[in-house]
């Protein structure tokens, strides 16, 4: 991973560095798992918006679409739009798809 002269590195791209050198303490698998999480990560903060970010952490957090229209105060035909640009955005068809994508339960259980 390269990066511009004078450009700082921000924290994900410090442990994508670290772990991409070698200087880590995580096994092969694990280290793949954080490597997979931070660049898909990466691909959500550069792709959707701020509400459209929001909305993929409820998924992940198990949270049924009709608990997010509630919590996040989107009216549901907004919310369907909103889905549907999430999934044009990254290339995806259904939630299945989005939480394969993170494969953060898989490595973190729950979020942060």
């Amino acid at each position: 991973m390269k990066k511009s002269e004078g450009q700082s590195d921000s924290h994900q791209e410090k442990v994508l560095n670290l772990i991409d050198s070698g200087d880590t303490y995580f096994t092969v698998d694990i280290a793949k798992k954080v490597n997979a999480f931070y660049k898909a990560l990466k691909i959500i903060n550069e792709n959707l918006t701020i509400r459209e970010q929001r909305i993929v952490w409820c998924v992940m957090d198990g949270m049924s679409y009709e608990q997010i229209v509630e919590d996040l105060c989107i009216a549901e035909g907004d919310f369907n739009d909103d889905i549907q640009s999430i999934y044009k955005k990254l290339s995806i068809n259904n939630e299945s798809e989005l939480a394969n994508l993170l494969k953060k339960k898989d490595l973190f259980g729950s979020r942060f």
